[in-house]
């Protein structure tokens, strides 16, 4: 049976790019930037969990249906959400 292919959809994120460096790592050296201190074990332990609730959490229809300000909005409430715990960081994502 012949297979009518209309599109190829690529997931770039962790298939075909992988990022240079450890994620949590990129997100403490940001928070230093902007003078935050988090603890590097905590801040670590902290954003893993946060990570895995966001990649278990069920997809509604609607979130199918995206555009860029959208993806913009969630990584701003998933930035909050690792922020919330380090007082000194939550306040310079305010």
């Amino acid at each position: 049976m012949p297979y009518d292919a209309r599109a190829v959809l690529f997931d770039a994120g962790a298939t075909l790019l992988l990022p240079t460096e450890h994620v949590p790592d990129v997100y403490l050296r940001e928070a230093e930037a902007v003078g935050a201190a988090p603890d590097p074990v905590a801040f670590h332990a902290h954003l893993a969990a946060r990570w895995t609730v966001l990649r278990g959490a069920p997809i509604a229809a609607e979130a199918l249906q995206t555009c860029e300000d959208d993806v913009l909005a969630m990584w701003h409430r998933f930035t909050a959400v690792v922020a919330a715990p380090f007082p000194d960081l939550a306040a310079c994502h305010g």
